[in-house]
């Protein structure tokens, strides 16, 4: 994704997140990731809300034009819940995305797919290497 636009997607998801009563603390990430600190009602459906969020957004990117090499979002997620007391570590954490990817003069300390599978193992997640990409 295409640094300029990246603000245009995150306030557009955003928008989304508001008609699901969500409360957004952090959106940011990097040219291949996102990632998203946000609390969400009970009543909403996780799964139904990161399709519409991937729907939409694909549709809109399109429409727009913002990222003219765009190809749509993978095909999985990854969620996690942390404790409200770390909240604000992880809020700084994304917000340092472009420099813990090295999207920036500094070097990258993981790549995408590193992060995921650290944050996969972290939790005690089983994962096959199939379904990472």
């Amino acid at each position: 994704m295409d640094k300029s636009n990246r603000r245009r997607l995150y306030l557009y998801l955003h928008n989304i997140l508001l008609k699901y009563e969500c409360y957004v603390l952090r959106i940011n990430g990097v040219s291949n990731h996102l990632h998203i600190i946000l609390s969400i009602p009970p009543k909403v459906c996780i799964s139904k809300l990161v399709k519409e969020l991937k729907q939409d957004s694909s549709k809109w990117v399109r429409v727009n034009y913002i990222f003219p090499t765009w190809t749509g979002w993978q095909r999985g997620f990854f969620v996690a819940s942390y404790a409200f007391e770390a909240r604000k570590n992880l809020v700084e954490y994304v917000k340092r995305q472009e420099a813990h990817h090295g999207e920036t003069s500094l070097p990258a300390k993981e790549t995408w797919r590193e992060e995921l599978i650290r944050l996969l193992d972290e939790f005690g997640i089983p994962w096959e290497e199939a379904f990472l990409d």
